[in-house]
């Protein structure tokens, strides 16, 4: 029996042998009973109160340290990673990407891209010029100019990548079926062939509102990498002095 059943049970009990001495017009005894158990119920009850909580807390601290060990993640960013997948399963097919246009995303996410000629190349062979200027005429990508001639992810190719990452079933396996799932969704908008064929030849955006939403998770470790960088760049601006000194 858990100590809020038995208090109910005390509680009737004593409600109960009041109102038969009252019936019976006898001395009411039980209220003075109620008074003698108030003090140390109350004491039981806020120990039964602090034990369960006791439990409750070291249940959660197992639970987070066994997750954290799993994911290396805190909650906070397991449930940004959370949404960041619920987010990508809904807008990656959206993009209307290939294969193909992933892999010129991950070149120029690890800085191996740049322009040469009036094509791109990765340091050892031409890459696709026309899904690149895809990807950069959409916004995903932008393209040095003058002497600078990487080819870097913007912001928002930034994210769409790391959407990418988490619903790689959301691309196409080539150009051909990426341009007709775009071709499918720009006939929705009930435009002739010939407009609804330009608007398929280009890469939708990834709007304002879900870009905001979709805040990228930070491991344990990444965080931890940070904050040594901070405290190292702040002993660095105040000349390595201790505090006070």
């Amino acid at each position: 029996m858990t100590a809020s059943t038995l208090r109910n049970y005390v509680i009737s009990a004593i409600a109960a042998a009041e109102r038969a001495q009252k019936a019976a017009r006898m001395p009411s005894t039980a209220s003075e009973l109620a008074e003698l158990i108030a003090e140390p119920w109350t004491q039981a009850m806020a120990d039964e109160e602090a034990r369960r909580e006791r439990e409750r807390r070291k249940e959660e601290a197992r639970y987070e340290a066994e997750e954290r060990k799993r994911t290396g993640m805190d909650a906070d960013n397991r449930h940004r990673l959370t949404m960041a997948r619920y987010i990508a399963v809904n807008h990656v097919p959206k993009l209307g990407w290939s294969k193909g246009m992933v892999s010129v995303m991950e070149q120029a996410a690890t800085g191996q891209l740049y322009r040469r000629d009036g094509s791109a190349w990765n340091g050892r062979r031409r890459v696709s010029r026309e899904r690149t200027l895809m990807l950069a005429r959409a916004g995903y990508l932008s393209v040095g100019r003058g002497q600078d001639r990487r080819i870097r992810v913007t912001p928002m190719g930034d994210t769409a990548l790391f959407l990418v990452r988490l619903h790689s079933e959301g691309i196409h396996p080539d150009d051909k079926s990426a341009y007709e799932a775009r071709y499918v969704v720009a006939r929705r908008l009930r435009r002739n062939k010939e407009d609804t064929k330009t608007i398929a030849r280009k890469l939708p955006q990834i709007d304002q509102w879900t870009l905001r939403r979709c805040a990228r998770p930070v491991t344990i470790v990444e965080q931890e990498a940070r904050a040594a960088e901070l405290a190292e760049q702040t002993w660095a601006d105040e000349g390595g002095a201790l505090p006070g000194c």
